[in-house]
């Protein structure tokens, strides 16, 4: 009702999200709050970020080296007047920077955030991630490497640029860190864009990837036949001889 302030975690909402959020409480006399994160004083053995590995993705599957997507990314936000963008959703900045993980299971991602301006590129992640050959690659590249714990504190010292954000790709905290003092451009994610249109190395690898699948298919189509009614099988046991068939 009128007066009242709805209380959240700008971290966990998207810039799109709050936007629509703030037009209904707006009408309603309902202020917000986006500085409160209740799990952290409720949750007391909530476990860390994910520690797992990650690795570089080499241009033979990529088909675009680093430096190459850096270039075109700020070409495209340069055609709109854009002079920096921010990515942060993980699939972006894993095409980007040319890396894979396995901080969320079943997706190849690492957790960071990415900064393209011109003839600069910056990554906040934990640098425990990477072997030593990895950061000397990345940085061989041009990519300036931060701690992820880092990203938020350096948003405030972003000024005068103009960013190019995606609402539904950044979150609202993002956001507000950085819109006192830069002037801000809404448009679909430029790396989610061009990642949509696949090189002949990606397609080369995708076709490939189908061919292995099938073989993998056919392996499991192979035993199912010749188990069914010899044996006695289970849900469970058609789901781990699939897996263990595409893991070859």
């Amino acid at each position: 009702s009128a007066g009242d302030v709805v209380g959240f975690d700008g971290a966990c909402y998207s810039a799109a999200e709050v936007a629509l959020f703030e037009k209904t409480f707006q009408k309603n006399g309902i202020a917000m709050n986006s500085q409160i994160d209740l799990l952290d004083e409720l949750w007391s053995d909530r476990p860390g970020l994910p520690t797992a590995k990650a690795f570089l993705h080499p241009v033979k599957w990529a088909g675009k080296t680093r430096p190459e997507k850096f270039a075109q990314i700020y070409s495209e936000i340069e055609k709109i007047g854009g002079t920096a963008t921010i990515i942060s959703a993980l699939d972006d900045l894993c095409w980007t920077f040319n890396i894979r993980g396995a901080d969320v299971e079943c997706n190849p991602v690492v957790l960071s955030y990415g900064i393209i301006q011109k003839e600069k590129a910056m990554l906040f992640v934990d640098l425990n991630k990477f072997d030593q050959h990895a950061i000397n690659e990345l940085t061989a590249d041009g990519v300036e490497i931060l701690p992820y714990n880092d990203f938020y504190n350096y948003l405030p010292t972003l000024q005068n640029e103009v960013v190019v954000i995606d609402p539904s790709r950044i979150n609202y905290l993002i956001q507000q860190k950085i819109v006192d003092k830069n002037r801000l451009i809404e448009a679909v994610s430029v790396p989610n864009l061009l990642k949509s249109v696949k090189n002949e190395t990606e397609i080369s690898g995708m076709k490939k990837a189908m061919v292995e699948d099938g073989m993998a298919l056919l392996d499991f189509q192979f035993w199912l036949e010749n188990t069914i009614g010899k044996e006695q099988i289970t849900e469970y046991d058609v789901v781990c001889k699939l897996e263990e068939c595409r893991s070859k």
